[in-house]
């Protein structure tokens, strides 16, 4: 017999020295693997070219929106009345605070912790803002500020209070009142008084972030640095916990703490991942191993046909991770699919194995013949499914873009894993002595009685999956297409106890979960704060924005003015004479029923009003750190110094998906000319997502169909044979799509590659038939679908894994994948196999 030549010879010749090199290289895969980082970030999951996503990335890295460890404190039930549950709140947040500061390494990791809104927004109106007061008027109130200033309206508005004073019940508030203000200056704020105020309802219209019935309260801690950086947030949680413990201890009537927002969804999603990863690789393992007890007689069979394709797919992690690459929900469940599918050249080479060596001398030999025969259909059936996971690399997500690169690591580790270590430790059993090596594919049971029954009711078959085929159809035309799902939720580890807590502190607060926001980006702060005043102005002036619910925004314009304004301001102001304005003043206070000399320090107020000595900038602002971390990013270095956001408030909560898109078209529309601001936000990429996957769906699947059936003509330059191997696909995809519709299941960012995969994968059943099928034997295609029943069910399974998951739209995808499958898998045994014996025999006949 000629010896076989090149690597694999080696691996036959030597196989110990080859099982220990092998061994050796998943070790230190294993090792390099070990290092892999989760990733909870959001952004590896959207689409790179959306702006977006871009800003959404750009917020969540340098601003405290959606950046904080939010902790909902709700008073015990057994509390009586709203003020005693007020108290009971306020003094937990308190000793929180005073947990935090004593303890030296929390206190550092803690940037603020705000629970009122009031102390930085009140000092800012005081020290910023009232002096200042033209330049925060909008023109109809600059306006009346200049009409009060003149003499007549300041004797209006004297003359008013001397009314209200003589009739009003409450005289002593409205006399402390008018000494304040007596000609109610303040109250031309108007709009910068509501920027001011905290958004949402809150108790008796406060400062302080506690709900209107007094029995919850909302703590905001912005840390040092962001949730994305896993090592710190890892240190930053059970500090905090830490810090609530002591709060609580020895406490009468302690109040239940809930942690939500960006650290605590963090935590939990890089705990969950790795716990994914475990889940379905061991779920993957143990189904795998059932069914190979079930189907073979020698349960250490299922050693031989994992072991090579775990070494593959090890050593694919391993090689993934010297990229620096991350670990994602998707990718951290990869390891499973590609059990599932390694394990599938591991069966097709036993089941031939087991041929040969009846005829061989050694197991070498055996195993020689067997490569010879098999590693080109081998190779073929794997170079689809490295198309699809090519396919899959078109994509604009990261996370699938990764995905696809470890898919195709894998999946060529599994196959030349195969090809060479398997062999070798078949000839090593077979040289250590191992008795019955040359029958470890018996079975249990075979699976030819099944294509037995399929060719002897071979018409009532066809008949059933042309009526299938029908009906899938229909049910797509009355569907109108296939349906998509925009819930990011559902790409976050469930239960997810702060996500949950996240939607109860909105509902409580009448906020949005997540707010809509507007990256601002200019090349200095002038133009910083021009491009505030202009998104404002724009949203303010939208009718369309207003319709879909927008009231107000907070931006840096809002607390502080342009530049621009400020020069049309001090123009108009410069218009009034201060001694002569001040005259009036007194001359209207004598001849009132006040007292001039309780008016002193108003006169003085009056003329910084008139004649404000500067404007506030973004440095001034940045004095107040609660309210400058609402607008302005963490830091003040260079890379995002001309950075800002628009926050964007509605009259209530966005409840559905129909206000969703209604507020975000309006909202583009108004910014479609303002260069530099773009619209973002969680409820904005949950929109473009569902867009997004419409638009990905079709092109992966395109991609990936086209180059599968290029791939095809290569292999059989044959268009009647190349028909023939489609048909499994073909069929599996159309029941597939009625099954998702029947069974509720959307399309969304991780389950669109579904189709791709299966467009790879679903053909295979058909290549090893219609190869089969070419040599004219039925014993061939008998062969084949006793193959194809094995390998459906072992990637149905290990596919199915994925449903151990914690993700909804992984477990989505498990599903999803297990049914094409299994779908692929009858088109292939009911439709093809039947119709390819039956063929043969009439050629035969012939």
């Amino acid at each position: 017999m000629r010896r076989p030549a090149g690597g694999t010879g080696f691996w036959l010749r030597r196989p110990g020295t080859s099982v220990g090199v092998a061994a050796g290289l998943v070790l230190l895969a294993a090792l390099l693997a070990s290092g892999l980082k989760p990733s909870h970030s959001m952004n590896t999951l959207l689409p790179r070219d959306d702006p977006a996503a871009v800003a959404l990335g750009q917020l969540m890295q340098n601003f405290a929106i959606g950046n904080e460890l939010l902790l909902l404190v709700e008073a015990d039930e057994q509390l009586r009345g709203e003020q005693e549950a007020v108290e009971s709140l306020r003094a937990f947040a308190q000793r929180f605070e005073a947990a935090v500061a004593e303890d030296q390494t929390a206190a550092a990791m803690v940037e603020r912790i705000q629970w009122s809104a009031g102390e930085d927004a009140v000092r800012f109106a005081e020290e910023q803002v009232a002096p200042r007061l033209a330049f925060y008027l909008d023109d109809g109130a600059f306006e009346q500020l200049l009409e009060r200033l003149t003499e007549p309206g300041m004797k209006r508005l004297i003359v008013r209070n001397e009314a209200m004073l003589a009739s009003g019940p409450a005289a002593d508030a409205l006399a402390r009142q008018v000494l304040r203000d007596p000609l109610r200056l303040h109250e031309l704020l108007g709009k910068v008084a509501t920027t001011l105020r905290p958004a949402g309802r809150t108790w008796r219209g406060g400062s302080e972030f506690i709900t209107t019935d007094g029995r919850a309260m909302l703590i905001r801690v912005a840390a040092v640095e962001p949730p994305s950086d896993l090592n710190f947030t890892k240190q930053f949680m059970p500090m905090m916990r830490q810090a609530i413990h002591r709060a609580l201890a020895e406490t009468e009537h302690a109040p239940h703490v809930s942690p939500a927002g960006g650290y605590a969804i963090a935590e939990l999603s890089e705990r969950e991942i790795r716990r994914d990863m475990m889940r379905s690789i061991i779920g993957a393992v143990v189904l795998l191993q059932l069914a190979f007890f079930l189907i073979y007689r020698r349960a250490w069979v299922f050693a031989l046909v994992l072991l090579p394709a775990a070494a593959g797919i090890v050593v694919a992690f391993g090689l993934y991770s010297v990229t620096g690459l991350p670990l994602t929900p998707i990718t951290a469940v990869i390891g499973a699919m590609l059990a599932g599918l390694g394990v599938d050249y591991g069966i097709h080479y036993l089941a031939h194995y087991q041929t040969q060596r009846k005829h061989a001398s050694s197991a070498a030999a055996a195993a020689t013949r067997v490569n010879v025969a098999l590693a080109g259909t081998m190779a073929a059936a794997c170079v689809t499914s490295l198309i699809a996971f090519a396919a899959i690399g078109t994509s604009s997500v990261a996370a699938l873009q990764q995905f696809a690169l470890l898919g195709v690591l894998g999946l060529a580790g599994a196959l030349l894993a195969s090809l060479t270590l398997l062999p070798a430790m078949l000839t090593l059993l077979e040289r250590i002595g191992r008795s019955g090596v040359g029958h470890v594919g018996a079975l249990r049971f075979d699976a030819a009685w099944f294509l037995q029954i399929a060719h002897r009711h071979r018409r009532s078959c066809w008949a059933t999956g042309a009526v299938l085929t029908g009906a899938a159809g229909i049910t797509l035309a009355i569907a109108g297409g296939v349906r998509f799902d925009d819930d990011l939720h559902a790409m976050h580890p469930q239960p997810n106890k702060p996500l949950v807590t996240q939607t109860e502190i909105a509902t409580m607060f009448g906020q949005a979960p997540e707010p809509m926001v507007v990256l601002l980006q200019a090349d200095d702060e002038s133009a910083l704060l021009d491009l505030a005043a202009r998104v404002d102005h724009h949203i303010d002036a939208s009718a369309a924005a207003q319709a879909a619910g927008v009231r107000t925004t907070l931006s840096p314009a809002r607390l502080l003015p342009t530049a621009a304004h400020v020069e049309r301001r001090l123009e108009r102001l410069d218009e009034i004479g201060v001694t002569s304005m001040l005259a009036s003043f007194d001359a209207v206070i004598e001849e009132s029923i006040f007292n001039p000399d309780a008016f002193a320090d108003y006169r003085e107020y009056l003329r910084r009003v008139v004649r404000p000595k500067d404007s506030p900038t973004i440095q001034t602002l940045r004095h107040y750190p609660q309210l400058a971390a609402t607008v302005l990013p963490r830091t003040d270095h260079e890379s995002v110094e001309h950075m800002g956001a628009v926050l964007v408030y509605f009259e209530d909560r966005v409840t559905n998906r129909e206000q969703r898109d209604a507020a975000i078209t309006a909202l583009r529309e108004a910014l479609t000319h303002v260069e530099g601001a773009t619209l973002s936000g969680m409820p904005v990429i949950a929109h473009d997502v569902e867009q997004a996957v419409r638009t990905e769906l079709g092109q992966l699947f395109g991609v990936a169909a086209t180059l599968v059936i290029v791939w095809l003509i290569v292999i059989y330059r044959n268009g009647r044979d190349v028909a023939l191997v489609l048909i499994p696909a073909v069929f599996g995809g159309l029941i597939l799509l009625s099954g998702m519709y029947w069974m509720g299941i959307g399309f969304n960012m991780m389950n669109l590659i579904a189709l791709p995969l299966l467009a790879g994968i679903g053909v295979d059943d058909g290549i090893f038939l219609v190869s089969a099928a070419r040599q004219r034997q039925t014993g061939g295609v008998a062969a084949s679908c006793h193959a194809i029943t094995m390998t459906s069910a072992t990637t149905a399974l290990a596919f199915g894994s994925l449903l151990l998951t914690s993700t909804p739209a992984i477990q989505s995808l498990g599903a999803v994948l297990a049914i094409g499958i299994v779908a692929s898998y009858i088109g292939a045994a009911w439709v093809l196999a039947p119709w390819l014996i039956e063929n043969i025999e009439r050629e035969a006949a012939a």
